[in-house]
């Protein structure tokens, strides 16, 4: 498995735990002195809009750029929030790595990354990888394998938001986790 130095990748138990929160959050404090770029995947085609640039669409996954902040997708948020850019990949779970691959190689390795998703984490070694879970004693179902790759859990941070930026550094274009 490849290792991005340059990844922070943001995963959850499940829906509405706060991940989208957090890589706003974390994009409104971090973005005013460095370049990230951010990502949305979703294992769900959700269509292209007119104001995406797509960046590739083939049998396996689409990736598409953000262009506006007045949709209320979770994508034009991140843009509002200070990303550099933000992509939204489309790509059932087998192919989520794939996608992720050749849109790192057209990025390059000279933008942090920040990526909401906890199912890339079965292709790759992101440099930190955030879980949000609503309580630590919730069961992972399905995500149990992938969770419990977490560098991190985050408990219930919708409703308690912990300074999570305090958390992380920046340093010489790579995340680094401050848990002291």
């Amino acid at each position: 498995m490849k290792k991005y130095s340059n990844l922070l990748l943001i995963g959850g138990s499940k829906q509405n735990v706060g991940k989208t929160t957090l890589v706003i959050d974390l994009l409104k404090k971090i973005s005013e002195l460095n370049s990230i770029i951010a990502i949305k995947t979703s294992c769900h085609f959700h269509g292209i809009k007119d104001t995406d640039i797509i960046v590739v669409n083939n049998e396996k996954y689409t990736i598409v750029k953000e262009t506006v902040t007045n949709t209320g997708k979770d994508s034009a948020r991140m843009l509002e929030a200070g990303a550099k850019d933000v992509y939204f990949i489309q790509a059932k779970d087998e192919f989520i790595g794939e996608a992720f691959s050749f849109l790192s190689d057209l990025i390059g390795n000279s933008y942090l990354i920040i990526c909401e998703t906890a199912s890339l984490r079965k292709f790759l070694i992101p440099e930190i990888f955030l879980a949000l879970v609503k309580n630590v004693n919730e069961e992972l179902g399905e995500n149990k394998y992938i969770l419990n790759k977490a560098d991190l859990f985050i408990e219930d941070y919708l409703n308690d938001k912990k300074e999570v930026d305090s958390m992380i550094e920046i340093n010489n274009n790579k995340w680094k986790l401050n848990t002291q």
